[in-house]
């Protein structure tokens, strides 16, 4: 193996079977070798190695050991790599919101590597509509990786050259499966994830372009069904809801001419704006093509006649206004309209898409998803001439009459020793229906991770820090952890394996957060899950698990000092807002009781002593016979003609209600049995003695106790 700094060869070694070509779908590309020399190497980081006509660097110094001999452990990386060492920058900022198609932000990215690293270049880019991206000081490498996410398309690098497309790799014609000569040495299922399967997908997409009359009410997108279903007699009805917000009635139009900055003229407009304004919302067009590209901006008038839109100017936050003298609308710009009510074809059409969006998503998620890895015959690769010519994203077909496989199925990553490129190993990542013959579906695993980590000792975008995963906005997938700290002593985070737990300590080396499974018991004496905070100054508790809230602490303020007094609480309720229901209620504390069954007594709140700064009761005003329910407490009686108060069959002992006789006409008070006390015998009914009276009746367990107050 030749090594070369600036084109020429700088030092030669043999290698073995130990240094090995990794290659994932958008992931790791590397070479990693395990060399051993009687003399030292004479390499520095950004030295490579060339493979297949690929350039592949290293980028942190080797590991090595000197026992006699040197011990190597180098890794190379693929060009790629280069793509961390750049942030991605727009106008001098890394923090920023970029609106453009997948070229733009491409262009953007390779402007950006290219000023430090020259000869990138833009390869293949599908053509999509523009989109917003926000970036937080992004490496570009992962900022591909986010341009990629959000377009749902997928990225390949290779000489410098990126391509975005829906689908990287091709469909080969070649067949793998057991026997001579027919390409498979083994096929071993190594991962099964059945944790998230939806067999039952409400699908649901923007709230944007849709009056109040819109399916009865209904806010978002939807389309006739509401959901649909899959695999749901082979795991039951597994509930799951998707919202794409980028679906919604709309129509991309296009400008034909303009007379002003703030004038469009769009012949091809099919129905009147004016028709189709939403009350409370103000209608906008928003550009999704030239130099407006991403702006929107408010309607204020359309004439059908000329079919010309006229809208205001946009002022930014640094007073730069838009339109202007160079930043205006063009013939040919796009545009769409947002704040309007649509045409029904147009409903029609979104409601389609959404289905279509749906059935596909159903797809990915009605199954398990299973992971395969092959080990290829080395004489079908050589006979095949496949030696170096697999690639990730291409599509096998595998044949196992065992596991009832016969589908094409795609690459997901392969890898081979550089001295013997046809002992090939490869992971093929399909999407599997659980049958009796384990049918392969042809829906590829989602791939698109920024990291995937599947060793504890070595993760793609930990440059060989064996100590520490650095992942810059990064997602990591996989990372099977044991046990963890932050940090040995005072505060720290810890995963413990034993406890199965995750615990926070404070800089005094307390204890203070406790996630756990096994936080104490219930009732029943069941473990019981969940969240515990602790106080170490004095050791109060509280928790929210399974089996409910506690806390036994007492240092909530609730009412501030200035207003003359101090307040501590274990639960405070502070309710800022109220709804807009004339009807409703709102409230910063609720207790609701449904319980239906059980022997113990049940309410919805229960306190030992309470101070009451003011007690408001839920009154019934009535005018006919009423039977009170549990949820009355003051009965005003507002009748013209005798009535009849019928109390409850089934009350709870301490069940208190007031009923005021508010009319000259009678209020009789009645229960099912001669049970009413006042103060002699009881009796069945009793009334309300005069017109202005109240009286007050509990339910003592029983009896009801009868009294007149005033």
């Amino acid at each position: 193996m030749h090594i070369y700094r600036n084109g020429a060869i700088i030092a030669s070694t043999p290698i073995d079977e130990n240094t090995v070509l990794t290659y994932q779908l958008m992931g790791e590309h590397k070479v990693a070798c395990n060399i051993v020399r009687q003399s030292p190497l004479e390499i520095k980081v950004g030295d490579y190695i060339m493979v297949n006509e690929e350039r592949f660097i290293m980028n942190q110094d080797p590991v090595v050991k000197n026992e006699a001999n040197f011990y190597y452990n180098i890794i190379f990386e693929a060009e790629i790599y280069t793509l961390y060492n750049k942030i991605l920058m727009d106008e001098g900022s890394a923090i920023f919101t970029y609106f453009g198609t997948p070229e733009e932000f491409l262009t953007l990215l390779i402007n950006n590597i290219n000023s430090i690293d020259s000869d990138w270049t833009l390869g293949d880019v599908e053509a999509m509509e523009p989109k917003f991206i926000s970036f937080q000081g992004d490496s570009c490498r992962s900022a591909l990786t986010r341009i990629a996410e959000t377009f749902k398309l997928e990225y390949k690098v290779k000489n410098k050259e990126i391509s975005l497309s829906k689908s990287i790799g091709v469909d080969t014609p070649y067949t793998f499966q057991y026997g001579r000569n027919n390409g498979l040495y083994s096929l071993t299922r190594r991962s099964i994830d059945n944790n998230n399967i939806i067999t039952r997908l409400y699908a649901f997409g923007s709230t944007r372009n849709l009056s109040v009359n819109y399916r009865d009410g209904q806010k978002n997108l939807v389309f006739e069904s509401k959901y649909l279903e899959a695999n749901t007699d082979l795991y039951g009805v597994r509930e799951g809801i998707v919202t794409f917000e980028d679906i919604y009635p709309n129509r991309t139009g296009e400008v034909t001419s303009t007379s002003e900055e703030t004038k469009v003229i769009d012949t091809s407009i099919d129905f009147d704006i004016n028709d189709y304004l939403l009350a409370g919302q103000t209608a906008k067009i928003v550009f999704k093509s030239g130099a407006l590209s991403g702006y929107e901006f408010e309607i204020t008038n359309y004439d059908h006649g000329t079919k010309e839109i006229t809208f205001n100017t946009f002022t930014e936050a640094n007073d730069y206004v838009l339109p202007n003298e160079i930043s205006k609308p063009e013939v040919g710009d796009k545009y769409t309209l947002i704040g309007i009510d649509m045409p029904q074809s147009y409903i029609d059409a979104a409601e389609a898409k959404l289905l279509e969006k749906a059935q596909e998503r159903l797809v990915q998620v009605s199954s398990p998803r299973v992971t395969y890895e092959l080990e290829m015959d080395r004489i079908y690769i050589r006979q095949k001439g496949l030696k170096n010519n697999i690639f990730p994203g291409d599509r096998i077909r595998v044949l196992d009459d065992k596991l009832g496989i016969d589908q094409m199925i795609r690459i997901s990553s392969v890898s081979y020793p550089l001295k013997q490129p046809d002992v090939i190993q490869a992971t093929i990542s399909d999407q599997v229906t659980y049958t009796t013959s384990e049918r392969i579906i042809k829906e590829t695993v989602n791939n698109k991770s920024k990291i995937n980590i599947e060793e504890s000792t070595r993760a793609e975008g930990d440059r060989l820090n064996l100590q520490k995963i650095k992942a810059i906005n990064a997602e990591i997938l996989n990372l099977i952890v044991k046990n963890l700290r932050t940090n040995e002593t005072g505060q720290r985070i810890e995963i413990l394996e034993a406890e199965n737990s995750l615990k926070f300590y404070d800089q005094d080396d307390e204890l203070v957060l406790q996630i756990d499974d096994d936080l104490g018991n219930d009732i029943d004496g069941n473990p019981i899950s969940g969240l515990r905070v602790t106080n170490p100054a004095n050791g109060r508790t509280s928790y929210i698990s399974a089996g409910g809230m506690f806390t036994n602490a007492g240092s909530v303020p609730f009412i501030s000092e200035a207003a003359g007094s101090k307040t501590n609480a274990s639960i405070a309720g502070l309710l800022f807002d109220r709804n807009t229901d004339p009807n409703g209620i709102s409230a910063a504390v609720a207790g609701l009781d449904g319980t239906s069954s059980g022997d113990s007594a049940s309410y919805g709140g229960w306190f030992n002593s309470v101070w009451f700064g003011g007690i408001h009761l839920a009154i019934r005003s009535i005018t006919a016979d009423h039977t009170i329910l549990k949820t009355d407490s003051f009965i005003s009686c507002d009748n013209s003609t005798a009535i009849t108060v019928t109390l409850p069959l089934s009350p709870r002992k301490g069940a208190t209600y007031f009923i005021r006789r508010n009319n000259a006409s009678g209020v009789s008070i009645a229960s099912g049995s001669a049970n009413i006390k006042d103060n002699g015998t009881p009796v069945s009914s009793i009334g309300v003695p005069s017109q202005g009276d109240l009286v007050r009746i509990t339910w003592e367990g029983g009896y009801w106790l009868f009294n007149k107050m005033g």
